[in-house]
This record gives structure tokens, C-alpha cells and sequence, in this order.
């Protein structure tokens, strides 16, 4: 009895482990990473692993942008709809508008999805929406909804910003089937159709489990000796004993169809047989079958069709075995006659398991009965073995060499390749192989590169000077190794300086003019430094004047100053490394002569030389060496302005920023023009001044429409100044854009009100004595997006925050902040500045990145205690605070592209506000009474001498609302009664008499 039940425990056990051996699971998963290849990225290509298959990114009704493909938060693509044009009043996906990735199990496995991984986010807009479906049904007839559990409300997609989406899920995929992830993006709710918004994707994963499957699988060997296979099998060419070999084809008839085929013909090397009546040892040849690395083989028939060709007499005897050497082997086929001049068809059934590493060999021993000469020989027609092949299956993996080697020395040089796929088996090993032999292994030279799919470099080192070389990608799995094309290069007979071209010299004005160069071989050794060199007398040196453009290869931009109008300059590149200095070919040009100072005016009334500042702005000539002052006459410019980049050397003056304004009222959601282009006024060339001005978008951040930021200046230049002005608006008052370049800016004893991230962008920015206001309740001041390499942000000098009571909204201002990390590496310090009661405790408010630097030191007021500071801020020691002069941060090291020092030059103006202009011997100006008021205000004011009196009243904007006096009073006091209906919020009141001016605060309670 325990021996019964031994056997059906051993027979549960061996059905147990058959059921394991034919359902082998593993992992397996395609990647789209959708990263810019020009910087080492991969682009549209997939990556897999296992044995799964990844289609490329399909869209429907979308495109990647036309430029600035990968320009996208972290390098990533920008897709947007097609025709960048997007629906407006949108508030649901729209059908056919998705951007899609799709799985499939590879042949013979079938698959469970298991989990679902992507990085999506936004760009130009807050108001992007997605929503997430995958399905296994290509039309998507049933999908199901990804809840993405971002934290965003309403399917919102984080702003210039990735947020990682993982969702666990179960779903299983037939042989032939695929399951398919759509993101389905809108516009949400846009009153008109949005342009210049994109959705942002990256390291899109669907990953899952495969389960192999049974699959019939065969070899079949030709008279060429060629092969053919079908199914998860690895044929080898026919071999041979040291006694026989391949003799050619030829064409016999087959005994079962009596037809004419092609044969193999197989005879003796010595072309006779002795007579033997049994087989002989030394006398074979043998076919050989692997089943590929991790599947099982199970081999159920061995057929062929076999006979004599020029002799009835051959006879053969066929084994099987998996000893190589066949010293264990099994009968397939007894002893037996050959047909002559003909080939019979024979087969044999079988059950024999091939596991993965073994190798299943046919082999077939002839013998002739009698002694014959020369041309008797076997013929071989069919030779198939066929079966199942079961279990993951690996191929090697498909590696491709890149095209490009670099970095050649005399030693050294460096080479790349990329993993397409790792052929359903981890690869192991990576890098470039290389020899002075062609097709180089690795057994030879080899620079190892990591393991896994995807592009690699690596270093070949221990090489010859002068010497041909053969280089080839390869990867190591489970199958084997696998190579991609091979290239060659020769290395440097010695180390030399590098090779340097100069770019030809533009924009060139009377100090400044632009070259650069491209440094086109390295030398061997690295390029640690590289510019431009130029003086007058010829054959310009590093000795000379220079600039320094960075490191390495590639092309650069240089910037010549300290120019002398109407000289000739002899100008060429220069790279240098260890050996030295290599220099470019030598160009000359000749600086312009200085042109006269012009001064022209802007007058509403036409009493100038423009009735707009636009006008005047256009009249400037490209590249002016004189100094071009535009001088602006008292009065509300209602245009959207822009100087442009070729427009240097100005200086745009005011008499009074209070009534001096250039105003303007675009949003990023009007007509989809993105923030960057809301702007009231934008000035885009270098060397640029404002003094006395007023620049002020209107549009408030209330809500009534979607995408209100809107920016009331722009800046984008290079050494632009401003002076005793006012920025004002709500939501993105100021951008420090630099979209051009990162240029350096410096505000003197300016006055900037918004609400939200109202000083924001890139540039370095110095607020040197400057007034900031925050309007709103909540309100952030600063958003920086300081780049990785700029060693200073916005730099906050002597200045100082405030609030109203109320906010432009009618809300009470209990709380801000001084700033958020927007972008890249956000810098932001105040230094000496007073800060309110009513700043939140934190000080900083989290967003989108870690900044680099928030800092203070030595403010002052209620606002000022660090004790409950955000993590994100620290306190600045002495030393640090130090560096912050205006000389250090407007210094040529601050950003790689400065060429020289800067310090912006002494302007004279009238600060506004100052006591200079409110302490005057003409009038004394009260408070009005009641205070903050609704409905009627009472405003006192005492005359010393008569004159002309005008009191205005302006709205937060600076806005004129109201003129309550206008005409000639005598000396003494004197009221007036505002009665007029406003809303709730903070206005202001101007007095005007005798060339003095006055401005005081009023409330207008909700």
C-alpha cells in the first residue's frame, strides 16, 4: 500500500513540475523614455525587455512641435494638437485627440499587464487637462479610466512641471493582441481656442508578465546545405567525420512521389569504399538541433528521405543522441539497404526533451557492402526534425554601433552603441569591442559599458599611436553575444594643439562687435579653454585681449568689447589644451565711428516728434553707436509695445512715472498668446535704460476668465537698467525672461505691485532700493527659474515689501510669500530689506523644484524672524551676503555667456516719493476722513501759495478714476468731497500745485 501511494505521489509530482516546465513565466516590459537624442536621449525609439514588443508613439490628431522638439521640462517632447490650434470651451476629451503606446506579447507568449507607469505634465497653460485610458481593443469601443491620483483636481496636469503616474493593474494579453495606453489632453474651458500649449510625457513603462506557450517547431536541412527553422530552435550547418564529406547537389527521384528533387550528395574524402558489412566508426555525418537559451524542445519525429547515388549498394545505420561525441547514443533507424538512384522517405517518432544548453545531433553512418570506386555517394533529401518548443525564449540581443567616434588620442578614444532590444533576457554586459583585426570579439580589446537596453559610451584606452583600429558595439545575454556594425578610425600619431575655425564678425558697433568660432578637434587631450583674441596690429594672441567661451568642442559665440570707435581690429579664434594654443584664420574689421546723441519726443498731443511709443521705438536705427534718448511726455500710452533686438543704445525717459505710463491689457489666455507674449511692453535689445516710466498691464487675476497672467514688462536683453519706475499689475507683472539670453538687469528705486509670482523668469535681477506690493491676499512675489550654471537670481538690495489692508479682490491681506520655486535651480535673496507683519511665517512656499538658494540676512520689521522659515530658505552668513555687490553679480562669472564685467551707469532723476518732492514750500496734503469709507470721503489740504490745483484720483493700476480739482486756488485750507461710487480696494490721490506733487492711500471698504 505505501508503495501505491509512493508512485501517485511521484506521478503528482512529475505532473506538477510538466505543468511548470510548459507555463515558464518572466517579466517583461517596453519603455518609451521620449528624451532628445541630440543630447544623448533616445527620441521615438523603444526600449523592451522580456518577451514583450513596444510599437513607436502613434498620435491621433496630435504632433510633436515642429521646433524645439525636445525643448520640454527635463529635455522631454512638447505634443500638442495638430495645428497647435486647440478647441476652445473645452471640458472633456475629444474623440480622436490622444497620443497613444502599445504592448504586445512577443510570438508564442501570452502576457498580463501588470503595471502602468508614465511623467506627464504641461506646458504654456495651467488649464491643461488629461485623461488616461488603456484598453485591448485598438478602437477603444471599452477602455478603462486611469485614475491618475496626482493630487490635481478636475484631471489638471502640473504646469512646466513632470508628476509621476503609477497604477497597478491585471490584465491579461493573447498571442496577437496588444494592450494600449492612451492620454487623451484638452484645453480646459478657454473662451477662445488656446495656440502655444503643449503636453509633456516621459518615461512612459508598460510592463507586465509573460507566459510562454507551446509552439511547433522545426529544421529542415537543404541540399545546399542551408537550413530553415521554424519556432524557438537553433540549427547548426551539417558536420562531418575527418572520412566524409559534402560533395555538392544534384537532382534524384523520390520512390513515393516520382518526383525530382534536389539532394545533397555526401562521399568519402578518399572517393572509395572499402567493403564493410556493418557501419563503421569514422564514417558519418550529422545534423544538430538546440532549442533557444530558456526554452525545452521536445523532439517528436526525425524524417528524410535518403538512398544511393551511382551504387546500389550503400547501406546506413542512423542514431540519435545529446553527447556530442556520441559515446552514449540511441537507434533511430537499423541498419539498412539504400535505394539506388533514388531517395525514399523514412521517418521515426520520437518523445525525446531537449532542455535549454543541450543539443539534440542526428547522425548517419554509411557503409557500402562491397569495395566501389570513385563517385558513389549518399543522397540526402528533407533531413527534418520536428517537435514542440516550450518555455521564454532568448535571442541575443540587437545592439547597433553609433556612427561617430570620438575623442580620438593617441592612446584613447571613445565609442557608443544602443541596445534596442535585449532580446527577452537582461543583458549583462555592454560596451564597444576593438582590435587592429577586423570583426574584433570580446575576446579581445573590450571597454565595458554597464548592462541593460539603451544607448552607452565607453572609453577605449591601451591603444597605439598612429595605428588603424576596428571598433564594434556589442551586448552579452543569456543567448550569447551579439555585435553591431563595425567602424574603424586611426588614432593620433602625437598629441597636438586643437583645431579652431573663426566665425565671421557681425553686429559690429563702436565698442562691442560678435564673433565666435567652432573648435572642430580636440588634439587629443581636453579643450579646457577657447574664444576669441583680437588687437590691432595683427596675428592676435591669448597675450592680448580675449574672451573665454567655455570648454571642449563644438561652436561657440564670443562678444569683443572695450572696442575703440572707427578702429581696425585684426580678430581670430583660439582652444587651448596641454599642448598648447591653436588658433583660427585671422579676419579684421573696423569699429563704427561714434554717432551723434540723438534725442527725439513722444507727446500724445503731437507736440513732439511721435504721437506713440511705438512709433518712436521703430524710428531707432539698428545698431546705433550714439546714445538714442526717447523723451516722454506726461500721458496714459494705451499700445503694446516692443523694442526689438537690433535697437541698442537707448534710453527711454519720462517726466514723472505717475504720469508717465505705457499701459496695456493682454493675458496669456487672449487669443492663446502664452504669457511670454501678454506682455504690455517687452524690450529685447542690450544696453537699454528707463527712467521715469510706468509700465502696467491692467488685467487682474480674478477669475472671470481662464490663463490671466499678464506681464507688463518684459525684459530679454543684456545690461538693461530702470530707473525711479513703476511695474505694475497682477499676476506675472514682470518677467525676467531672457529668452534670448540670460542678460543681466538692475532696478533702482523702482515700484512693483502685483499678486501672483509677480516678479518671475530667469535673469539675474538686482532690486536695488525698489519698492514691492503685494495686492492680493495669498500673493507670491517671486518665482525664479535661475539656470543650473548662473550663480546669482533675484537679488533683493535695501528694499521694501508691503501690503494695502485690503486686497484689489476686497479681501484683507493676512498672508504671502516672498517666493516659489518655479523652475531649473531657483536663486532669491533679500538683503536689508523691510519686511511687514503679515508675511507668513514660512517666508517660502514648495512648488515645482528644490531651489538652489533662498535666502536672507539682516532684514528688518515684523516680518523679518527666520524662527519658522520654510526648510527650503536658510539664513545667509555674513561672508555669503557679502558677495551680493552689484559688482559681483553683474561680474563676467555670474553666466557663461558674459564676455565682460558690468556696473550699470549713475542716472540722474528724482526718486518719486522722496522727500525732496513731498516736503515743498507750496501745499500740505491730509488724510482723508473716513478712512477706509464707503460711500463719501472728505480730503483736506492747505494751500501756502495760490496756485493752480489739480487733485486726481487713481485706482491700484494707476488708473485715473476721478478729478476732483482742476483750477486756481488762493492761499489757505481748503476740502474737497468725494461722492462718487467706486468698488472696494485701494486707491490713491494726487494733489499737483505749484510744480510739487503729493500722493496719498485710500481704501474704498467692500
Amino acid at each position: 500500500m505505501k508503495k501505491i501511494y509512493f508512485l501517485l505521489g511521484l506521478a503528482l509530482l512529475i505532473c506538477s513540475f510538466s505543468a511548470r516546465v510548459l507555463a515558464q513565466t518572466s517579466t517583461g516590459s517596453v519603455t518609451w523614455p521620449l528624451t532628445n537624442p541630440a543630447s544623448g536621449g533616445t527620441g521615438d525609439a523603444v526600449s523592451t525587455a522580456g518577451q514583450v514588443q513596444g510599437s513607436k508613439e502613434r498620435f491621433g490628431k496630435m504632433e510633436i512641435h515642429s521646433y524645439n522638439t525636445y525643448s520640454g521640462v527635463e529635455g522631454i517632447q512638447r505634443v500638442r494638437v495638430a495645428g497647435g490650434t486647440w478647441a476652445a470651451t473645452q471640458t472633456d476629451t475629444t474623440t480622436g485627440t490622444y497620443t497613444q503606446f502599445a504592448i504586445t506579447p512577443s510570438p508564442n507568449n501570452k502576457l498580463v499587464v501588470k503595471g502602468l507607469s508614465y511623467k506627464l505634465g504641461s506646458a504654456g497653460t495651467s488649464a491643461m487637462r488629461a485623461k488616461v485610458f488603456y484598453s485591448t481593443d485598438p478602437s477603444f469601443a471599452t477602455a478603462t479610466l486611469v485614475e491618475m491620483g496626482t493630487g490635481f483636481a478636475d484631471d489638471a496636469v502640473s504646469r512646466d512641471a513632470l508628476t509621476t503616474v503609477t497604477k497597478e493593474i491585471n490584465v491579461a494579453v493573447e498571442e496577437g493582441d496588444s494592450l494600449y495606453l492612451r492620454i487623451y489632453p484638452w484645453v480646459h474651458n478657454q473662451s477662445t481656442p488656446p495656440t502655444g500649449k503643449y503636453i509633456l510625457l516621459k518615461d512612459v513603462i508598460i510592463s507586465g508578465e509573460t507566459e510562454a506557450t507551446a509552439v511547433p517547431s522545426s529544421i529542415v536541412w537543404n541540399s545546399d546545405q542551408t537550413y530553415s527553422v521554424t519556432g524557438a530552435l537553433l540549427g547548426q550547418a551539417p558536420a562531418y567525420s575527418d572520412a566524409m564529406k559534402y560533395y555538392g547537389k544534384t537532382n534524384l527521384t523520390t520512390t513515393d512521389t516520382n518526383q525530382e528533387v534536389s539532394v545533397a550528395a555526401i562521399q568519402t574524402v578518399s572517393q572509395d569504399w572499402q567493403a564493410e558489412p556493418n557501419p563503421v566508426e569514422n564514417l558519418w555525418f550529422q545534423y544538430a538541433v538546440s532549442p533557444k537559451t530558456g526554452a525545452t524542445f521536445t523532439v517528436k519525429k526525425v524524417a528524410m528521405h535518403i538512398g544511393g547515388w551511382y551504387s546500389s549498394n550503400l547501406k546506413a545505420a542512423i542514431y540519435y543522441s545529446k553527447d556530442p561525441t556520441f559515446a552514449t547514443k540511441t537507434v533511430l533507424f537499423e541498419d539498412r539497404d539504400l535505394v539506388g538512384n533514388k531517395v525514399e522517405p523514412i521517418s521515426a517518432d520520437l518523445n525525446q526533451t531537449v532542455n535549454s544548453g543541450e543539443t539534440f545531433y542526428v547522425r548517419i553512418y554509411p557503409h557500402n557492402k562491397n569495395a566501389e570506386g570513385w563517385a558513389k555517394l549518399v543522397a540526402i533529401y528533407n533531413m527534418t526534425i520536428s517537435g514542440e518548443a516550450v518555455g521564454v525564449t532568448v535571442d541575443p540581443a540587437t545592439v547597433t554601433t553609433n556612427t561617430v567616434i570620438s575623442r580620438i588620442s593617441t592612446t584613447s578614444a571613445t565609442a557608443g552603441g544602443n541596445v534596442a532590444s535585449d532580446g527577452g533576457s537582461p543583458v549583462t554586459s555592454r560596451g564597444v569591442v576593438y582590435g587592429t583585426s577586423e570583426n574584433p570579439t570580446i575576446e579581445g580589446g573590450k571597454a565595458t559599458a554597464g548592462e541593460g537596453s539603451g544607448t552607452f559610451s565607453a572609453e577605449m584606452t591601451g591603444l597605439a599611436p598612429n595605428t588603424l583600429y576596428y571598433v564594434r558595439a556589442y551586448a552579452t545575454n543569456a543567448a550569447g553575444t551579439s555585435y553591431g556594425d563595425q567602424l574603424s578610425f586611426t588614432t593620433l600619431a602625437e598629441l597636438k594643439v586643437p583645431t579652431v575655425t573663426t566665425t565671421a564678425v557681425t553686429n559690429v558697433l563702436t565698442k562691442t562687435a560678435q564673433s565666435g568660432g567652432n573648435v572642430t578637434a580636440w588634439g587629443g587631450t581636453e579643450v579646457t579653454a577657447r574664444g576669441i583674441v583680437w588687437n590691432t596690429t595683427g596675428e592676435p594672441t591669448i597675450a592680448d585681449n580675449k574672451s573665454e567661451d567655455g570648454a571642449g568642442l563644438g561652436s561657440f559665440a564670443s562678444l569683443l568689447h572695450s572696442l575703440t570707435a572707427n578702429t581696425t581690429y585684426h580678430v581670430r579664434a583660439y582652444a587651448t589644451n596641454s599642448q598648447g594654443t591653436g588658433y583660427g584664420p585671422e579676419l579684421t574689421f573696423t569699429t563704427q565711428p561714434q554717432a551723434p546723441d540723438v534725442t527725439k519726443v513722444v507727446a500724445k498731443d503731437g507736440t513732439g516728434d511721435y504721437t506713440t511709443i511705438q512709433a518712436a521705438f521703430n524710428a531707432v536705427p539698428d545698431f546705433y553707436t550714439g546714445k538714442y534718448t526717447i523723451m516722454v511726455k506726461p500721458g496714459t500710452y494705451y499700445e503694446k509695445v516692443i523694442l526689438e533686438r537690433n535697437k541698442v543704445n537707448v534710453t527711454l525717459r519720462g517726466e514723472d512715472p505717475n504720469t508717465t505710463i505705457i499701459t496695456y491689457d493682454d493675458y496669456a489666455g487672449k487669443n492663446n498668446m502664452g504669457t511670454a507674449n501678454s506682455y504690455s511692453v517687452a524690450i529685447e535689445p542690450d544696453d537699454f535704460i528707463a527712467v521715469n516710466m510706468t509700465f502696467q498691464n491692467t488685467v487682474q487675476n480674478d477669475g472671470s476668465v481662464g490663463s490671466q497672467q499678464a506681464v507688463a514688462l518684459r525684459t530679454n536683453g543684456d545690461r538693461q537698467a530702470f530707473y525711479n519706475c513703476r511695474i505694475l499689475g497682477y499676476q506675472d507683472t514682470y518677467y525676467a525672461w531672457g529668452g534670448r539670453t540670460v542678460g543681466r538687469v538692475y532696478m533702482k528705486d523702482c515700484y512693483i505691485e502685483g499678486s501672483v509670482d509677480f516678479i518671475f523668469g530667469r535673469q539675474p535681477v538686482v532690486f536695488d532700493n525698489c519698492t514691492l506690493r503685494v495686492n492680493r491676499n495669498g500673493g507670491v512675489i517671486t518665482a525664479a527659474s535661475t539656470e543650473a550654471n548662473t550663480l546669482h537670481g533675484f537679488v533683493f538690495l535695501n528694499s521694501t515689501v508691503t501690503t494695502p489692508e485690503v486686497g484689489f479682490d476686497g479681501n484683507a491681506i493676512n498672508g504671502f510669500y516672498l517666493g516659489r520655486p518655479w523652475q531649473a535651480a531657483p536663486r532669491t535673496v533679500f538683503i536689508n530689506t523691510h519686511l511687514p507683519a503679515n508675511l507668513n511665517p514660512a517666508g517660502w512656499n514648495t512648488w515645482n523644484v528644490t531651489p538652489a538658494l533662498y535666502g536672507e540676512f539682516n532684514n528688518s520689521g515684523p516680518g523679518a524672524s527666520m524662527t519658522s522659515r520654510s526648510s527650503i530658505s536658510r539664513a545667509l552668513t555674513e561672508a555669503e551676503a557679502g558677495e551680493h555687490t552689484i559688482a559681483n553679480i553683474f561680474a563676467k562669472e555670474t553666466h557663461p555667456s558674459y564676455s565682460f564685467d558690468w556696473m550699470p551707469e549713475p542716472v540722474e532723476y528724482t526718486v518719486t516719493g522722496s522727500k525732496k518732492e513731498v516736503r515743498n514750500a507750496v501745499f500740505s496734503l491730509g488724510q482723508n476722513f473716513p478712512n477706509p469709507f464707503y460711500g463719501a470721503t472728505t480730503i483736506q489740504y492747505e494751500l501756502k501759495k495760490a496756485s493752480h490745483v489739480t487733485i486726481e484720483v487713481f485706482d491700484a493700476m494707476g488708473k485715473k478714476v476721478a478729478t476732483l480739482e482742476s483750477g486756481f486756488k488762493t492761499i489757505g485750507s481748503h476740502e474737497v468731497r468725494l461722492n462718487q461710487s467706486l468698488k472696494s480696494g485701494v486707491y490713491f490721490y494726487r494733489l499737483t500745485a505749484g510744480g510739487f506733487h503729493a500722493t496719498r492711500r485710500m481704501v474704498v471698504a467692500p
